[in-house]
């Protein structure tokens, strides 16, 4: 009996019951502010008209309470949303609302994926939205960014 207690003790500390030590922690790597470029593309129909703004100055703050707020100043727009710990270190989904652009096109509800590459430190983004209009044209939206740690994690995002 007592060899089934500590059996039982080592498998609820065992990372194999309890996941991957960084399951709880993945999130702080990219906690922090990053800055670098975005982009903002939208494709009408299949062979139809596009608009896209490439090279837009970006910031993101990202905190341990799981939100994310950006700016892009060149086309005004803003970011405000959250995302989701997962047991991945490096990929976290995303849903943010986007403002104040523009190009009013891209004032809309997005979701997508926040990525972090450890080998090169950088934190990307990509949010996609489909819809479709009254005539049956499909309409797609695509924002990404590619960023690089503007400041280290300040104990006030934790």
């Amino acid at each position: 009996m007592r060899y089934l207690k500590r059996i039982f003790a080592l498998l609820a500390v065992s990372p194999a019951f309890c996941g991957p030590a960084h399951a709880y922690e993945n999130k702080d790597i990219i906690v922090g502010e990053w800055s670098g470029v975005s982009g903002y593309m939208v494709t009408a129909g299949k062979a139809g008209a596009s608009f896209h703004e490439t090279n837009l100055d970006m910031t993101l703050v990202v905190d341990a309470r799981h939100r994310v707020i950006g700016t892009s100043s060149a086309n005004g727009c803003s970011l405000v949303g959250e995302y989701q710990s997962t047991s991945s270190v490096v990929d976290f989904p995303m849903k943010v609302k986007i403002t104040g652009c523009n190009y009013h096109g891209f004032n809309l509800r997005f979701v997508g994926m926040l990525h972090y590459d450890p080998a090169k430190r950088l934190l990307g983004f990509k949010l996609d939205r489909e819809d479709t209009l009254s005539a049956g044209k499909e309409i797609h939206y695509y924002v990404s960014a590619r960023l690089q740690r503007a400041s280290p994690p300040s104990s006030a995002a934790r």
